[in-house]
């Protein structure tokens, strides 16, 4: 199924309140204008920005985020930029702010050592579900739905499962949590969430 949403210029349709923008990246990239799904075996998504995406995010944490069960925390193929941690297997080392693509579930409960004060990562692969290209105002996932992995954190297997609809886009800003040297927790700012009807 191809669908094709145009967003106009709002700045979100829903913001987790609780949460606030991170100042390092400018507020027009977490801004959609049109947002187009191929949705089957495989997928693709194209998010279009209202501002040109940088292709390196040197000294920046954010990305953009795929809602692909109607549990919103469940699964989220998410492509992001960030440098001073690895946890994908596309980056060449943890300063690589190279863009790339996880599946992942987030938490909200405090239940992964109540270090953030929101949101966090419960579970992600380290392996990328698919390739992710940028030019200009545009990013594209291309990608598969089940992915076997590998969470990078803790070393436990890991299988993500797409599900069979695309619910919402979302953009967010990152935070790392490290504990002596090593990356223990990544905190998830979420900015805007725009559901697909």
């Amino acid at each position: 199924m191809d669908k094709t949403v145009v967003l106009g210029s709002i700045l979100a349709v829903f913001v987790v309140s609780s949460l606030m923008m991170s100042p390092a990246v400018a507020a027009s990239v977490h801004e959609f204008t049109a947002i187009a799904l191929s949705f089957s075996d495989e997928f693709k998504v194209r998010i279009t920005a209202t501002a040109e995406i940088p292709q390196d995010g040197t000294g920046v944490s954010y990305g953009y985020g795929v809602v692909t069960e109607e549990y919103f925390f469940d699964t989220i193929l998410v492509t992001a930029t960030h440098g001073g941690f690895l946890e994908s297997a596309v980056q060449h080392g943890p300063e690589d702010p190279k863009w790339h693509s996880h599946y992942l579930t987030l938490t909200d409960d405090g239940d992964v050592d109540n270090v953030c004060t929101g949101l966090e990562i419960a579970d992600i692969s380290y392996d990328a579900p698919g390739d992710v290209k940028i030019y200009g105002e545009n990013i594209v996932f291309d990608g598969v739905k089940t992915l076997d992995s590998v969470n990078p954190m803790t070393g436990e297997s890991n299988t993500f499962h797409g599900g069979e609809n695309i619910v919402a886009i979302i953009s967010f800003d990152l935070t790392p949590v490290f504990n002596d040297g090593e990356l223990t927790n990544v905190c998830v700012d979420v900015n805007g969430l725009y559901p697909i009807q």
